[in-house]
């Protein structure tokens, strides 16, 4: 098995690249080199194949860069970039690879562009307006839907896919709690329940989704953070932020185990990974606990087999390795590994 790690620095201007290695019961976290791409490179996408990784420069003129990924060494090769419709705060790729989605946080839009057999992709961009910062756009592994988030407006959108009939039609919208930020989602691994992060109250929503209608059934909400207990107020919009204002709630990313157990939450202002058992029969989540991690942690990534997660830092010099125990959900610190200026995007690919 061969693992590597790829992780974007913004204010570097790069994407370092690493290896995890396993050798006589230890797990070490390798840093294979670091490959140039420009200023404020940040949100990332892999295909399918693993084949080839596309990266966003969120600096003007605002393009993706796509690269070949060399599956023996880890090794990144320049192909091409792309101009986007914005600066995309995330990027994916959807289940026939088809199509490049991005969210911009500042054009307030989430955006589709095709994408050739060769992974080449069209610039002429769809868009879909919103009505506040969008933060991330996914597709159903079905290629029926797509789901976005609006940070600022407090509401999710759900759309048909381009390749039905009557695609990018807007099917719902649902409302979440004022002031909770929707940021980021992910699917259940069997596709039937989403879960939504919100930035601002470092909260998760659990829904049932129905692949039939697209619609979105609320189930619960809960929090990855006793906030209270950790003396964190309520977070604000980016907008109405103060300056050396109380310690307030930030969170960041979300990833799910690929048995669906445990769900992970990175908050930044106190550094620490949440972790929330799903129940099987319910979906409901239970705060488990949280643990201390890199510096004011954004993106993080668990490996294909879930023995594994990437923590990267905004504020870390660092990139964190941890093994996941699967009965408690309990992060262990394997290794380290350096990083670049400002740490924004963790992808893992994995060959047999």
């Amino acid at each position: 098995m061969q693992r590597y790690v790829f992780l974007s620095n913004a204010f570097s201007g790069t994407i370092s690249r690493y290896q995890i290695t396993e050798q006589n019961a230890q797990v070490r976290l390798d840093h294979l080199g670091d490959t140039a791409v420009g200023e404020m490179v940040m949100p990332m996408a892999v295909n399918r194949q693993q084949t080839q990784l596309y990266a966003a420069l969120r600096s003007e003129p605002f393009c993706v860069a796509r690269f070949a990924i060399d599956r023996t060494n880890g090794d990144l090769k320049l192909i091409d970039k792309t101009s986007l419709a914005g600066s995309m705060a995330n990027l994916a790729i959807d289940a026939s690879g088809k199509w490049l989605l991005g969210a911009s946080f500042n054009q307030q839009l989430a955006s589709l562009n095709a994408i050739n057999d060769q992974g080449v992709i069209d610039a002429s961009a769809t868009t879909l307006p919103t009505n506040g910062a969008c933060h991330c756009i996914l597709a159903s592994q079905d290629n029926r839907w797509l789901i976005s988030t609006e940070f600022e407006s407090d509401l999710l959108n759900v759309y048909r896919h381009p390749s039905q009939a009557n695609g990018l039609q807007k099917v719902q919208q649902v409302a979440t709690p004022s002031g909770s930020g929707p940021r980021h989602l992910v699917f259940s691994p069997d596709q039937s329940h989403v879960y939504v992060l919100h930035e601002m109250s470092t909260s998760v929503a659990s829904y049932r989704f129905d692949s039939q209608t697209g619609q979105l059934h609320f189930i619960a909400q809960s929090e990855a953070l006793p906030l209270n207990q950790l003396g964190l107020a309520k977070g604000l919009r980016p907008s109405e932020r103060i300056a050396n204002d109380i310690a307030r709630a930030w969170a960041a990313d979300i990833q799910i185990t690929p048995d669906g157990r445990f769900i992970y939450v990175s908050e930044r202002t106190l550094s620490v990974m949440a972790c929330l058992e799903v129940s099987p029969t319910t979906q409901r989540m239970r705060y488990v606990g949280h643990q201390r991690v890199e510096r004011q942690p954004r993106s993080f990534a668990i490996s294909q087999d879930g023995r594994y997660m990437l923590v990267s830092g905004e504020l870390s010099d660092s990139l964190g390795l941890y093994a996941i125990d699967r009965l408690s959900g309990k992060l262990t610190l394997l290794d380290s590994a350096p990083c670049g200026e400002y740490s924004a995007w963790v992808s893992v690919v994995e060959y047999a």
